[in-house]
């Protein structure tokens, strides 16, 4: 009998690292599209922060020339909060 089960070792393994798929990418993205010129986004487990600057791209695309967005991450990992920033 396995003490563990496979899944939640592989959670282990990565750390709790699973990096956010493109589907639920664009279903956030459309979640924020916004309404002023101004958004502050907060990832409080941004990984190596390839989703947030994703969302951020994708909405500065679309806004005006004086839409303002600033994006946050926070990563416990040290190696993954390196490429992050």
């Amino acid at each position: 009998m396995a003490l563990i089960f496979p899944r939640l070792a592989q959670n282990f393994i990565k750390n709790g690292y699973f990096p956010t798929d493109s589907v639920t990418l664009g279903r956030i993205y459309r979640l924020l599209a916004p309404a002023s010129g101004q958004l502050r986004l907060l990832d409080p487990c941004c990984g190596e922060g390839a989703a947030l600057a994703d969302i951020v791209q994708g909405l500065k695309e679309g806004a005006d020339d004086d839409a303002r967005i600033e994006s946050l991450g926070i990563e416990f990992d040290a190696e993954r909060a390196w490429h992050a920033k």
